[in-house]
């Protein structure tokens, strides 16, 4: 569901769009660092191999760009009001 642009004008509709992209954060990364531990685990018992070891790493970039909107909600939030 997209916000329509009155929405992300006001402060209310930021400071919502802001919570949740937040909410998003924490329940991907907390997503990747099990990724990453169970990784580690399948190197120790199996060996290497792409399905185990390298997955976690094609989630990092979407993190990444969860970071940045994230901050740049704040900046918003901050120049506007």
């Amino acid at each position: 569901m997209m916000m329509s642009q009155n929405e992300n004008d006001t402060k209310e509709g930021l400071l919502k769009k802001l919570k949740k992209q937040q909410l998003v954060l924490v329940i991907h990364g907390i997503i990747i660092l099990l990724l990453f531990l169970l990784a580690g685990f399948n190197i120790y018992k199996e060996g290497f191999s792409f399905n185990s070891s390298l997955l976690p790493l094609c989630f990092l970039p979407m993190q990444v760009y969860l970071v940045q909107d994230v901050k740049k909600i704040k900046a918003t939030l901050k120049n506007k009001f």
